[in-house]
């Protein structure tokens, strides 16, 4: 039997500073209504450009695949733990929405112009 877990990080958690003790502003910022309007005194003052957002954003997430790895699957037995390729995971989103198994993943073996035939370097 096969398990996926998917980890994720968003952009608004690189500005949270330490989730686990919240400030009464950031607590504030969870309720539905107020929220909205508390959200802005809660961020961090200085605004990141998208490639710092990104890379802070990657390192939080290697962070949690390392916890989910080292605290989650490591302590179960008969267990193993990887890192999917892309074309896996495209495929295991094709066969979730479509409801059918797919062998082959969609990954395009010629161009759609041209129809050349990709070479194994173009990868």
């Amino acid at each position: 039997m096969r398990y996926f877990l998917g980890v994720a990080v968003a952009p608004f958690e690189v500005y949270e500073r330490h989730p686990d003790e919240r400030t009464p502003a950031e607590r504030l910022s969870t309720l539905p209504v107020v929220g909205v309007l508390a959200m802005p005194f809660v961020t961090r003052r200085d605004r990141l450009t998208d490639a710092e957002l990104r890379g802070a954003q990657l390192e939080k997430l290697r962070d949690r695949v390392r916890t989910v790895e080292t605290d989650f699957v490591g302590k179960l037995s008969d267990c193993t733990a990887r890192r999917l390729a892309t074309a896996e995971l495209l495929g295991l989103a094709t066969q979730f929405w479509n409801g059918t198994d797919v062998r082959d993943p969609a990954v395009a073996a010629q161009a759609g112009i041209d129809h050349q035939r990709r070479e194994e370097t173009d990868a």
